[in-house]
């Protein structure tokens, strides 16, 4: 990792002269050499945080950067992310072969180490060569198209598995699309008598609509359980 660190370090052409050597800097390095199912498509070191080493106060790393001309990666920003709700949806959309996580942090420097459900299914897939049912549905609901073929790339032994509860979930929310689709078009007493006639979606497609999400949105944000039983109510009615 130090030979990768400098190997970065001059590639971005950092000036060592620039740095104050009375603090500490922390990095995180994004580098092709170790990626596992990672993947890496920029190598970079991003400033993660600036610590006074005598007093150990924290620096702001964008007043750091300007005052002694630097020109490290920064970590990206999300104001938009104002609770731990927010944040928990957040940690269930991400791509677990591109982020497996990210921490947060506030005005007073305190952190929170997020990390994915998705990324620890795939660590228990990794020490154990086997996927279970609760893992495999998890991995269904939560991954992107994106994510979903990288899985089944990686994994072409859990393949057929994946495909076909993928397919049975992709037709369940192409079902709830085209009910949000009616429902958004009339008023509140159509909306309610469309959806008596469907009442094991109708939490869900009122729900989408209140947060202004897809159907297939708002599932993929909402807690395994609620998905598990909506998936569950929607096999039995079609089969």
């Amino acid at each position: 990792w130090k030979e990768e660190f400098w190997r970065i370090f001059q590639l971005e052409k950092h000036d060592l002269k620039n740095l104050d050597f009375s603090k500490c800097y922390t990095f995180v390095i994004s580098t092709r050499k170790f990626q596992l199912e990672n993947q890496v498509e920029v190598e970079k070191l991003t400033l993660v945080s600036v610590r006074d080493m005598r007093e150990l106060g924290e620096d702001d790393l964008e007043n750091f950067q300007l005052e002694f001309n630097l020109n490290f990666n920064l970590p990206k920003q999300f104001p938009a992310l104002t609770s731990l709700h927010l944040v928990e949806q957040a940690a269930l959309k991400l791509n677990p072969f591109r982020n497996p996580g990210f921490m947060i942090r506030d005005a007073a420097f305190r952190r929170i180490k997020v990390i994915g459900p998705q990324h620890h299914v795939l660590n228990r897939i990794r020490e154990s060569s086997q996927i279970g049912e609760d893992d495999l549905f998890e991995l269904v609901i939560r991954l992107d198209d994106e994510a979903s073929e990288t899985f089944q790339r990686l994994y072409p032994s859990f393949s057929h598995r994946f495909g076909e509860m993928r397919s049975q979930f992709d037709q369940m929310c192409q079902h709830l699309d085209m009910l949000y689709a009616q429902v958004s078009n009339v008023d509140k007493k159509g909306a309610s008598q469309i959806m008596d006639s469907h009442p094991i979606y109708k939490s869900t497609i009122f729900n989408a609509i209140r947060t202004q999400m897809s159907p297939r949105e708002f599932l993929r944000t909402s807690p395994t359980p609620y998905l598990r039983n909506q998936f569950q109510s929607h096999l039995t009615l079609n089969t």
